[in-house]
């Protein structure tokens, strides 16, 4: 099997080439490239069982939005499972049609545990190759030891969404395919993941995996959005590793016991990090970018033994779930972080432990949520929040504080915030809802960085805000927006305005066009878009030019795009210049393929020096047996 796929990524040839750094302004190589997600419902090779949904799955649902989501999950809660489909038409907050639009993508499962006979005769293998070129190859300083191909791989095995095996392989643009000393692709990924409905064990996962517990505060290394934009969270506890980052993850195995109410969640891992190393006992710093190209790439790669270790337990009732986790992380050098103006940031440590405890009510109208934890050396971060929900509006607020000796690398809120960890931060959302698909949404935001113990970080306070207006209509949906932020200290001001438009012109073609501007005034930017998508059967046309002009990258614009596959990406625009994009998708009962091509016009030399201005991706899948 290993080398089946070794055999898919040689198909690009290894020759050491100089590359363009595109990626140096964003080093998370996920924020360039696209995130790996779970098959959408529309994809899935058995419908989704409503008895064992969970949010992230019913969202997935077509015209099912939170609010609706929030209702199934009540309504299963407190009636105990679904009979039948028909008693979606008992729930108050679902349109008459919702059965309609989602028969095809559901179910109610009365028999939910197979034996391994019946999974191992009732799967579906699947082997996927994706390729990416880039095509522009200016000078940089120091050469890249690889091509320019991204190439990667994965052969995997699925059975009614019970039984779940995976091996992947992955090559970054710039990357060796093949070493001397290791005959082999730079990162590897394999699991068996496991969930049942009955029983004992009610899921159990061997090999690289994610985990989320209660809001993400104190451990969470699955990816999420920011966290101001989805809050309370859904955490799944155990999930298989599907991403691309080649260092925020687990390596190891982990498994959910359940004893009636209480639910026991140990885990384990042991795997190499990337680090910068400052001797041969001590570290300053990980590295999370996951590049090895070059010389000082390739010195940081796998340099420190990781070993982790903890237990979650949860007791869930019938209107919420309370836990408790604990977790401890060991290295095999000490970790000395860096001095700033003569002190050092943080102790130096060999290990690092974290605790917290985290509990979510739900109500018929609302939730009410929170989470304290606690690290070595007097470290803290509070979370609390509460969401009230009606036919007519949501009201959403949110308060954290951390101090500032928390050091917690797995606290999600704290990797998706703005704030460097010391801050005491709230947040209130209302959104006005009527029968006419007209919302209006407000945000207000307050956050006081106190400043960090030691260094020269002073304290200020930040004030964010934002507001949206969203008007639907017989064929799409009008949404304007405009956020701002003010901090303090400077007392710097910046405003971003957009205007999103999507309609559905005939039931073939789809068009939706955005203009968004940023700081208005004498350093204004600007970005326009026109998107098109024409569906015919399973053949999908989609495409997109974009303008754009913002004074340097500070003034940098975000855009979502598709990518092929199930992948999408969030490029970021800045300078002068125009985007092209065409991508074509195409599929058969055992067969899917994938392409999309994009060109960057830029007038901006400086910036064209550092960007990639031309890129070609293909994605390739085989599926069997045919059904």
């Amino acid at each position: 099997m290993c080398k089946y796929l070794l055999g898919l990524l040689v198909t690009g040839a290894a020759s050491g080439q100089v590359l363009p750094d595109d990626e140096t302004v964003l080093p998370d190589k996920n924020n360039t490239y696209a995130w790996e997600n779970q098959e959408p419902i529309q994809g899935r090779n058995t419908p989704l069982d409503l008895n064992t949904a969970d949010e992230q799955d019913l969202e997935q649902l077509p015209g099912i939005n939170a609010n609706m989501a929030d209702a199934i999950l009540w309504y299963r809660r407190t009636y105990g499972d679904f009979c039948t489909l028909y008693e979606l038409a008992y729930i108050p907050e679902l349109p008459a049609d919702v059965l309609h639009r989602i028969l095809p993508f559901v179910t109610v499962d009365h028999h939910r545990d197979p034996g391994w006979p019946t999974l191992a005769h009732r799967g579906r293998w699947s082997i996927t190759s994706r390729y990416q070129q880039k095509f522009v190859r200016p000078q940089v300083s120091e050469p890249y030891e690889g091509n320019d191909l991204r190439m990667w791989s994965r052969i995997e095995y699925t059975s009614m969404d019970r039984l779940r095996v995976a091996l992947t392989m992955d090559k970054d643009p710039g990357e060796s395919l093949l070493r001397t000393h290791r005959p082999t692709v730079d990162y590897t990924s394999a699991f068996v993941y496991k969930t049942s409905t009955g029983g004992v064990v009610r899921q159990w996962i061997v090999g690289d995996y994610q985990l989320s517990f209660g809001q993400g505060l104190t451990l969470w290394t699955a990816f999420s959005a920011p966290s101001e934009a989805r809050l309370p969270k859904t955490a799944r506890h155990i999930q298989a590793h599907t991403g691309s980052d080649e260092n925020r993850f687990l390596r190891g195995a982990a498994a959910t016991v359940s004893f009636g109410p209480w639910q026991v969640t140990p885990f384990f891992s042991l795997k190499m990090n990337d680090a910068h190393l400052t001797s041969d006992h001590t570290f300053s710093r990980f590295v999370d970018g996951g590049y090895h190209r070059t010389a000082s790439e390739l010195a940081d790669r796998k340099t420190v033994r990781v070993t982790l270790a903890g237990a979650n337990v949860a007791h869930v009732f019938r209107w919420g779930e309370w836990g408790i986790v604990s977790m401890r992380e060991g290295y095999d050098r000490w970790w000395i972080p860096p001095v700033d103006k003569g002190v050092p940031t943080s102790p130096s440590v060999k290990y690092t432990q974290a605790t917290g405890t985290y509990c979510t009510v739900r109500f018929r109208h609302g939730d009410l949520y929170g989470e304290q934890s606690f690290t070595p050396h007097r470290g803290s971060a509070l979370l609390a929040g509460f969401a009230l929900r009606s036919e007519a509006f949501t009201l959403d607020g949110v308060f954290r504080q951390i101090n500032s000796t928390y050091r917690n690398r797995y606290s999600d809120i704290i990797r998706t915030s703005d704030s460097d960890g010391a801050c005491r931060a709230a947040l209130f959302r209302l959104r006005f809802m009527d029968a006419h698909r007209v919302s209006t949404s407000f945000l207000s935001e307050w956050m006081q960085h106190t400043g960090l113990t030691g260094n020269s970080t002073a304290p200020y306070g930040e004030y964010n805000w934002g507001i949206r207006e969203e008007l639907g209509f017989w064929s799409g949906n009008l949404y304007t927006s405009a956020y701002g932020t003010m901090n303090t200290e400077s007392g710097e001001h910046r405003i971003r305005i957009r205007l999103h438009a999507t309609t559905q012109v005939t039931p073939r073609w789809r068009y939706q066009a955005r203009l968004e501007v940023t700081d208005p005034g004498q350093q204004a930017g600007y970005l326009v878009y026109h998107d098109w998508r024409y569906q015919a059967g399973n053949l999908t046309v989609y495409g997109r030019i974009t303008w754009f002009h913002t004074h340097d990258y500070a003034h940098r614009i975000y855009a979502f795009e598709n990518d092929v596959g199930n992948t999408w990406s969030v490029p970021f625009f800045y300078g002068e210049g125009a985007k092209v994009y065409i991508g074509i998708q195409r599929k058969w009962r055992c067969f899917q393929l994938w392409f999309k091509y994009g060109h960057m016009l830029q007038t901006t030399e400086s910036v064209a020096l550092n960007r990639v201005t031309d890129e070609g991706k293909i994605q390739l899948r085989l599926l069997w047996p045919r059904r």
